[in-house]
């Protein structure tokens, strides 16, 4: 969460910790999807974030992204979500082809093939 002064300028926030449940990301439940991150990185990145963060645009690439449940994610404006994900990466100074946690979550990806 951020705080903002009168103008619009982030004064102050709040971080939230969440817990990423290991066994989530490596397997999942009948039915269920992985992190939509993963799915947002290879559907909604542009072809020189994907080239920057060595992934390809096919879910079926990966292990942990593979399924055998069609979930119609090419559908879903995924790009539009990993947009509002940068834009608050460049918000805060980050570029995203430089963010750790983009390039974690890459590493995963690739692990996974």
């Amino acid at each position: 969460m951020c705080v903002r002064d009168v103008e619009g300028e982030p004064v102050g926030g709040v971080i939230l910790n969440y817990l990423l449940e290991k066994s989530r990301v490596v397997r999942q439940t009948a039915g269920e999807e992985n992190f939509h991150v993963f799915y947002e990185l290879i559907y909604g990145a542009d072809p020189s974030l994907l080239s920057s963060l060595q992934l390809t645009a096919d879910v079926d690439d990966y292990h942990y992204t593979r399924s055998q449940v069609s979930y119609g994610f090419a559908s879903v404006c995924l790009s539009e979500c990993l947009s509002r994900v940068c834009i608050a990466f460049r918000q805060t100074t980050v570029e995203p082809e430089n963010n750790a946690i983009l390039q974690t979550c890459s590493c995963a990806l690739q692990e996974s093939k």
